[in-house]
């Protein structure tokens, strides 16, 4: 299963690096997370741990991050890095089983084919 990912997750997986990365998306996703400009002793520091923080701060200190929502990469990590089944995968990644079955067949297409006309009809 292939996911590109996102602008801001590339960001965060050269940063932190991916298990840590898919963390965060999992985590805060879809929001909003202040980076303090020092990071010791921060909120940041005690749900990410130290080292991951002060990486964090050196890119984006003093600066509110939007952490992007990227469910189909993150459920594929689990899936394809971590070997979970796709049962376990998907509540790890805040889907429905039944999402996850039809990402995996192909049966999701985007709104944005559903949407488009067929030139050739």
């Amino acid at each position: 299963m292939t996911a590109r990912p996102p602008h801001g997750a590339n960001q965060l997986i050269e940063i932190v690096g991916e298990k840590l990365a898919i963390e965060m998306l999992r985590r805060y996703g879809g929001g909003r997370l202040y980076v303090p400009r020092k990071a010791a002793g921060s909120d940041l520091a005690r749900e990410v741990g130290l080292a991951a923080a002060e990486k964090l701060s050196r890119a984006f200190g003093g600066d509110e991050i939007t952490v992007p929502l990227w469910k189909r990469g993150v459920y594929a990590y689990y899936r394809d890095r971590e070997g979970l089944s796709q049962e376990a995968a998907a509540r790890k990644a805040g889907i429905a089983r039944r999402t996850a079955q039809n990402w995996e067949s192909g049966a999701a297409a985007s709104l944005s084919d559903k949407l488009q006309p067929d030139l050739f009809s």
